[in-house]
């Protein structure tokens, strides 16, 4: 494939170099660190509310509830607000 620039050529060339790259094919990435569950759970929960789909706010009420629990386990009593009007807002109370 023609690419524009020297850079775009060069990655090109290292990505098709990869063992069993292809369209289709995933790549993995490590991370360092640990992943934050309890953030994690949140943003979960907060997409559910945003897409609105059928479903999604008892998903959204499940992964409030373990975020709260999460946050509360570690004593992040600010998280736990905030786990909470998603809780809130999953059952379609006012926050």
């Amino acid at each position: 494939m023609h690419a524009p620039t020297d850079l775009e050529s060069g990655i090109r060339d290292r990505i098709n170099s990869l063992d069993g790259f292809g369209n289709y094919s995933p790549i993995t990435v490590p991370f360092a660190d640990r992943l934050d569950t309890a953030d994690l759970l949140r943003w979960r929960a907060q997409a559910r509310l945003w897409r609105n789909a059928a479903g999604d706010r008892a998903e959204a009420r499940a992964f409030a509830e373990a975020a709260r629990e999460a946050y509360a386990a570690i004593g992040m009593k600010r998280h736990v607000e905030v786990a909470e009007a998603l809780l809130a807002a999953a059952v379609g109370e006012s926050a």
